[in-house]
């Protein structure tokens, strides 16, 4: 019996992974730094944003979405 070829060549899927997995530890990287900054920056919290929509939990969802 004949084998069949692969749809899509190896290296081709090898480049494929080595983007993902770099898009993945970019985005993961973005991440942290933007926890290390909230944890870091919470005296931003106390002023007079904390009274206002910008919640602390505002601030860090809306952060993530600036960072990626």
């Amino acid at each position: 019996m004949a084998q069949m070829p692969a749809l899509i060549p190896k290296e081709v899927e090898i480049q494929r992974l080595k983007k993902l997995w770099l898009m993945i530890l970019a985005l993961g990287s973005i991440a942290a730094s933007v926890e290390v900054d909230n944890f870091v920056d919470g005296s931003l919290h106390q002023t007079s944003i904390r009274d206002s929509a910008f919640s602390p939990a505002h601030w860090w969802l809306y952060s993530h979405f600036i960072a990626l």
